[in-house]
C-alpha cells in the first residue's frame, strides 16, 4: 500500500513522494533475536539523489535514511532502510 511522505533532501525544499512502508522481521544474534526494520519501496524517478542522512515524514513520525538506495532489477524501483527519530 503507497503512503504519501514528505521528502526532506540535504538542500532545497521538501517535496512529496508515494513510497511503500515496510517493516520486515529481521533475525539477529543467530536468531535468538528478532527484530524491526523500518524499509520504504519508491520509484528511482522520484528521489534520484537521496542519501544517507535525509529524512522522510509520514504517519505523524519522521525517519532518517540509514543507508544509500539500492535499485531493484532495472532500476525503475528501488528501496532503502531507514531509522525512526
Amino acid at each position: 500500500m503507497l503512503v504519501e511522505a514528505e521528502y526532506q533532501p540535504s538542500s532545497g525544499p521538501s517535496a512529496p513522494v508515494d513510497i511503500g512502508f515496510v517493516q520486515p522481521d529481521v533475525q539477529l544474534l543467530g536468531g535468538m533475536v528478532q527484530s524491526s526494520e523500518f524499509e520504504i519501496e519508491f520509484q528511482t524517478a522520484d528521489m534520484p539523489a537521496l542519501q544517507m542522512g535525509e529524512t522522510l515524514t509520514f504517519g505523524a513520525a519522521t525517519y532518517k535514511i540509514r543507508a544509500n538506495p539500492k535499485k531493484k532489477g532495472d532500476g525503475f524501483f528501488s528501496t532503502v532502510t531507514l531509522s525512526k527519530q
